[in-house]
C-alpha cells in the first residue's frame, strides 16, 4: 500500500514542466485578457497548473493558502471562459469546500496515479497496473469520481498495451461512462481513443475511426493538443495498417509538429519511430535509422525503457532487411531484454521471432531453433494474444521450411493462418498464405500453391507490404516456370529483383537474381545464368547470408563446370559446401515436444 503524507504529496506534484510552473506563477499577476491568451495557448498545462497550486495550498500558511486557492480559482475560471468547459471550476470549488483531511486524501490518490505514470514509463504496464489499482481503490473509498475515472482509464490503457483486450474494454468502458457523468472531457477523450485502439486490434477499422473521431472532437473542444497529437499518431497507424501510406505520413507529421511545438520530446519520439517505420518500408534505411536513433536517445535520456525497446526493435528489423545480421542481433537482443524487464511478454516474443530470423539468415540455425523454443516457453507460460501466437507459429513454420521439414512447416503455416484469421490480421494472414504456398509448390501441388500465393499477393498489395509482395511475386515466378511459362517467369523474377533492390533489400535481390539464374541454367542459357549468379553474389558482397549464398555458389559452380572452367567450378562448389557446413554445424534434431509447442 502506498501511503503519502502531506509533504510527500506536494513533492509528487512539483515535477512539473517549465510551462506549467510558469503558468501558475504568472496567473497571480497577469490581467484577465493576458491570462485568457495564456490559457488558450497552453490549454494542456492548465489542469496540471491548477492541481499543483491546490497541492501547494495544503502545507502553506493561512495567508499563502488563500493566495494559492485564489490562483487556482482564477486559472479555472479563465479556462472555463476560454474553452467553455467548467470542469476545473467545479473541481476547485469542491476542493475549497472540503475538509483539510479530505484535501490531503484527494491529493494522495492523485499522487498515486502519477506514481503509476512514472512506473509505466520505466517499468512497463504490468507494474503500473498494480499502482493504479491501488489508486483506484483509494479514489472509490473517498467518493472521488474524477480520480476514479482517470485511474480506470489508466488501467484500461495498460491492459490494452498488454494485449489483454477483454479487461481493457471493461475498464475503458467504465472510465468513459464515469468521465461523461462528471464532465471530464479530457479523460473521456482518452478513454474513447483507447477504445478505438482496441477496435483496431480486432480489425474493426470502421469502428476505430468512429471512436477516434469522437475523441478528436472532444480534444478540439478543449484545446487538448497532447491528445490531438496522440490521435493523429494513432490515425496514422490505422492508415498504415490499411496500406494508405501517404495519409499515414501526413498524420505522423501532424502529430510530430504539435509535440515538438509544445516541447513534448518523449511523445515526439513516438512519432519519429512511426515515421522511421514508413521510411524503412520504402527502403530509405539511412533516414529510418536516423529517426529511430533520435527517438532512442530521447527515451534513454528519460529512462523510458519500454519505449526504448520499441526503437531498438525497429533498428533490428531495419538491419535485418538490409542484411546486416550482426547488428540486427545486437539491437534485437537489447530490445528483448528491455521488453522482459517491463513485463511486455507479447513484444518480447515478437522480438525473439525477429532474432530467430536474423540467426537463421546468417546461418546460425541452431541459434534460431533455440530462440523460438524460448519464445514458445514464454507463450506457454501465460495467456498471450492471438497475433503473438500466430507470429510464433509463422516463425517456426519458416524455419521448418528452411530445414526442408515440409510436413511440419505445412502444419505450422496452417495453424498460423487460422490464428491470424481469428485475430483479424490480414497482413499476417498473407504471410502465412505465402509460406504455405511455397511449401505446396515444393510438394508439387501447383493448383493450391497458386491459389494461396495469388491471395497473399492481393492482400500484400492492398496493405502496402511492398517487400512481401515482391517475395510472393518471386514465388509466383517459380510456379510459372514450373508450369512451363518461361517468359512469364522471367518477367516476374526481373520485377521482383528490381523491386527488392529499390527497397534496399540486398539479400532478397540476390535471391531473386539467383532463382532466375537457376532457371536460365535449366533451359540451357549458360552465359545469362553465369552473369546472373555473379551479379547475385556481388549484391550479397561481404554480408553473411549462407542460406542464400550456398545456392548461388553451387549454381555458379555447376554452370562453370559445364563450360569447362573446372578450377573456377571447384572453387565455387567448395564455397557452397562451406556455407552449408557453417549453417548446419551443431544443429540438433528437434524434439517432438518442441515441435508441438508443448
Amino acid at each position: 500500500m502506498i501511503a503519502l503524507g502531506p509533504l510527500l504529496i506536494v513533492s509528487a506534484f512539483l515535477t512539473q514542466s517549465p510551462t506549467t510552473d510558469s503558468l501558475r506563477l504568472r496567473a497571480r499577476t497577469l490581467p484577465d485578457s493576458a491570462l485568457a491568451e495564456e490559457v488558450k495557448t497552453h490549454s494542456v498545462d492548465v489542469r496540471d497548473a491548477v492541481t499543483e497550486t491546490l497541492a501547494r495550498s495544503v502545507t502553506a500558511s493561512p495567508g499563502a493558502r488563500d493566495a494559492e486557492l485564489g490562483t487556482a480559482s482564477r486559472l479555472a475560471r479563465a479556462y472555463a471562459e476560454t474553452w467553455s468547459d467548467s470542469f476545473l471550476v467545479r473541481q476547485v470549488e469542491r476542493f475549497v469546500a472540503a475538509s483539510p483531511e479530505r484535501r490531503v486524501a484527494k491529493l494522495a490518490t492523485d499522487s498515486i496515479r502519477r506514481v503509476g505514470v512514472a512506473t509505466y514509463a520505466t517499468r512497463g504496464p504490468r507494474a503500473a497496473i498494480a499502482v493504479w489499482r491501488r489508486g483506484l481503490a483509494r479514489s472509490e473509498a473517498i467518493d472521488d469520481s474524477v480520480g476514479a475515472a482517470a485511474a480506470l482509464g489508466n488501467v484500461g490503457a495498460a491492459y490494452a498495451r498488454l494485449s489483454l483486450f477483454d479487461s481493457a474494454t471493461v475498464y475503458l468502458g467504465r472510465a468513459a461512462a464515469l468521465a461523461t457523468t462528471v464532465g471530464d472531457l479530457r479523460v473521456q477523450a482518452n478513454a474513447l481513443a483507447e477504445i478505438a485502439g482496441v477496435r483496431e486490434a480486432a480489425d474493426d477499422i470502421a469502428g476505430a475511426r468512429v471512436e477516434y473521431g469522437r475523441a478528436l472532437a472532444l480534444r478540439q473542444r478543449i484545446g487538448d493538443t497532447r491528445g490531438l497529437a496522440a490521435d493523429y499518431n494513432n490515425l496514422g497507424r490505422l492508415a498504415e495498417r490499411v496500406g494508405d501510406l501517404s495519409v499515414a505520413r501526413a498524420q505522423f507529421d501532424a502529430a510530430l509538429t504539435l509535440n515538438r511545438r509544445d516541447g513534448r520530446d518523449d511523445e515526439a519520439a513516438t512519432n519519429l519511430v512511426n515515421i522511421g517505420g514508413l521510411a524503412s518500408r520504402a527502403g530509405n534505411f539511412a533516414r529510418a535509422s536516423a529517426f529511430y536513433r533520435e527517438a532512442l536517445a530521447t527515451w534513454r535520456k528519460s529512462e523510458r525503457w519500454p519505449d526504448a525497446a520499441d526503437a531498438l526493435r525497429g533498428l533490428g528489423q531495419l538491419e535485418l532487411r538490409r542484411g546486416d545480421y550482426t547488428k540486427a542481433r545486437t539491437e534485437l537482443s537489447e530490445a528483448i531484454t528491455a521488453y522482459n524487464r517491463a513485463g511486455l511478454v507479447n513484444d518480447a516474443i515478437a522480438a525473439r521471432q525477429d532474432l530467430a530470423a536474423a540467426l537463421a539468415a546468417s546461418g546460425q540455425l541452431q541459434g534460431a531453433v533455440d530462440e523460438l523454443r524460448r519464445a514458445q516457453r514464454a507463450a506457454d507460460s501465460i495467456s498471450v494474444a492471438l497475433d503473438a501466437r500466430a507470429g510464433l507459429a509463422l516463425a517456426r513454420a519458416d524455419l521448418a521450411a528452411q530445414l526442408n521439414a515440409y510436413g511440419e512447416a505445412d502444419r505450422l503455416y496452417a495453424s498460423a493462418l487460422t490464428l491470424y484469421r481469428k485475430a483479424s490480421d490480414r497482413a499476417g494472414e498473407a504471410e502465412a498464405q505465402h509460406g504455405r504456398g511455397i511449401v505446396l509448390l515444393a510438394q508439387g501441388d501447383r493448383t493450391r500453391a497458386r491459389e494461396l500465393l495469388a491471395a497473399a499477393l492481393v492482400t500484400q498489395q492492398a496493405t502496402g507490404n511492398q517487400r512481401g509482395a515482391s517475395l510472393t511475386r518471386m514465388s509466383l515466378a517459380e510456379l510459372s516456370f514450373d508450369e512451363g511459362d518461361t517468359s512469364a517467369a522471367r518477367r516476374q523474377f526481373a520485377r521482383a529483383a528490381a523491386e527488392l533492390d529499390h527497397l534496399g533489400d540486398p539479400i532478397g535481390t540476390a535471391a531473386a537474381l539467383g532463382e532466375r539464374a537457376a532457371m536460365e541454367a535449366t533451359i540451357r542459357m549458360p552465359a545469362t545464368a553465369e552473369s546472373l549468379f555473379a551479379a547475385a553474389l556481388a549484391k550479397v558482397g561481404v554480408r553473411s547470408a549462407p542460406n542464400v549464398t550456398w545456392q548461388l555458389h553451387a549454381g555458379l559452380g555447376s554452370v562453370r563446370q559445364r563450360s569447362g572452367a573446372l578450377d573456377d567450378a571447384a572453387r565455387e562448389l567448395r564455397a557452397s559446401i562451406s556455407d552449408i557446413a557453417a549453417s548446419y554445424a551443431g544443429l540438433r534434431t528437434l524434439d517432438s515436444g518442441a515441435q508441438r509447442g508443448k
